[in-house]
């Protein structure tokens, strides 16, 4: 169930990626490179996207790299929804000479699909000067022709997959851990295992049943549920 959700979470963010490329590579062929107003046609889609009823999707980010649009080294599409289903576009400080400057390009959720060449999940951790939630983005790179770098993620709710792998569970009464790659709790039925925290050495002694998170990329989804006794 979880790697399900995991799975069509992915394929909202495909879509995105895929108009995001259209435009670049539309661009491309006529030998130039676009600027931020090209952007505008995307932001119908995001808000679409956001009014959905998709209580585990909190916002997209369409994030650049520094030789991919022709009128910024740094642009940070960042869109959420707020409680009343409206979307709303997050300003940041992208001014590296400027106090409070939200430095993207050197965080994990936006180097590790770059690197990795392929779709990421990153977290769960707290956007320190960007959203400042801790939070979990699958994120998918985008090349461009030009050689310029992109990454379009999906920031999703703690609270939401809190209450999915709950659902999916249906008991409390074993202590059940949702691990990311790295060893932290993504969500756990205990609050002993809090989000974000590192399993601990005597848990880690503990565990007597683990499997993978299934997902049709196991590579993008490196999770596993692990049962304590």
């Amino acid at each position: 169930m979880v790697g399900t959700r995991m799975d069509e979470l992915f394929e909202l963010v495909e879509i995105v990626h895929r108009r995001v490329s259209e435009i670049i590579d539309g661009f491309a062929e006529r030998r130039r490179t676009p600027d931020r107003a090209a952007l505008a046609s995307v932001r119908p889609l995001l808000q679409e996207l956001l009014a959905a009823d998709q209580p585990l999707l909190e916002g997209f980010d369409m994030a650049f790299g520094s030789d991919t649009l022709s009128d910024a080294t740094r642009w940070l599409e960042c869109w959420r929804r707020d409680a009343d289903g409206n979307s709303y576009f997050v300003k940041h400080i992208l001014n590296p000479d400027a106090v409070g400057f939200y430095d993207y390009q050197s965080h994990d959720w936006f180097t590790a699909p770059i690197a990795a060449g392929h779709s990421v999940t990153t977290g769960p951790y707290i956007d320190v000067g960007g959203i400042d939630v801790c939070t979990i983005t699958l994120g998918i790179p985008l090349k461009a022709a030009s050689g310029g770098t992109a990454v379009i993620g999906a920031d999703l709710s703690i609270p939401g997959l809190e209450a999915l792998m709950l659902r999916a569970l249906n008991t409390r009464r074993h202590h059940v851990v949702l691990l990311a790659a790295n060893e932290r709790v993504v969500v756990s039925n205990s609050a002993r295992h809090v989000t974000g925290s590192r399993l601990r050495l005597a848990d880690s002694e503990r565990i007597v049943h683990s499997v993978p998170v299934r997902s049709r990329d196991p590579e993008r989804l490196p999770w596993r549920i692990v049962a304590l006794s």
